[in-house]
């Protein structure tokens, strides 16, 4: 009975409920997602062409920085400067060669004024984290 209410109501409005939800909502719920697939969901109508842009959100998930380089690379070229909250960067191989990105990605988070900021990475072969002399200076940043 109630399935068939919801379909009713879904179809009589011309729209379904996902649509009525103001930008902001929209972009709260990509931010729990991946990066990956939150850029993804710009194919699903013209509105959500550019939600992914400014989710309060970064969230990149991969085998190695090598692997993810690019894709970040151009997500952060193509949001701007918009503030970020919550960064989430997890790798499970890195290399020497791979501390410039890594650098980049971190000042890229403390710019945008990132609160929450997590890194991880397999460096057990490291002595310590290679991410050179990185200073964090920041006054938005609380969680590290």
């Amino acid at each position: 009975m109630l399935e068939g209410r919801g379909s009713k109501m879904a179809s009589a409005g011309g729209g379904d409920r996902l649509s009525a939800l103001p930008n902001a909502v929209l972009e709260h719920v990509l931010s729990f997602l991946p990066s990956v697939d939150a850029v993804r969901t710009c194919v699903l109508a013209r509105r959500w062409r550019g939600l992914w842009l400014s989710t309060p959100s970064l969230r990149v998930d991969g085998d190695s920085v090598k692997e993810c380089h690019r894709f970040l690379d151009h997500l952060l070229l193509l949001r701007g400067h918009a503030p970020i909250d919550t960064c989430d960067l997890s790798f499970d191989d890195f290399s020497k060669r791979d501390v410039p990105y890594l650098n980049l990605w971190i000042r890229y988070a403390v710019m945008s004024r990132v609160r929450v900021l997590r890194f991880y990475a397999d460096w057990r072969r490291h002595e310590r984290l290679p991410v050179g002399d990185l200073p964090l200076i920041t006054n938005t940043l609380t969680r590290l």
